[in-house]
């Protein structure tokens, strides 16, 4: 079961590395609408939770899988808060 979930894992990110990349481009209505920057520095922090999420579901376990959730999306949100108002 370990070994189908673990190449299971590989084909979704490998899928999803693809569609991501395929789909991003600067004619993206999506993109325009909520601009680059937040897409720039939204997308890249979600992509890597994502997939360290599933990474850890499938070497340790979904505890500490949700911890490096909580932690990413904290520590985004602690250094955009820190760092926004020096930019604008």
């Amino acid at each position: 079961l370990y070994k189908l979930l673990f190449h299971l894992h590989i084909i979704f990110c490998f899928y999803h590395l693809t569609s991501t990349w395929r789909e991003t481009h600067p004619a993206q209505t999506d993109l325009r609408q909520v601009t680059y920057l937040f897409a720039w520095l939204f997308l890249p922090t979600a992509n890597v939770m994502i997939y360290g999420f599933f990474a850890l579901m499938l070497i340790a376990d979904i505890g500490v899988a949700w911890q490096f959730v909580f932690n990413t999306w904290h520590g985004g949100l602690s250094l955009l808060l820190d760092t926004w108002p020096k930019i604008f």
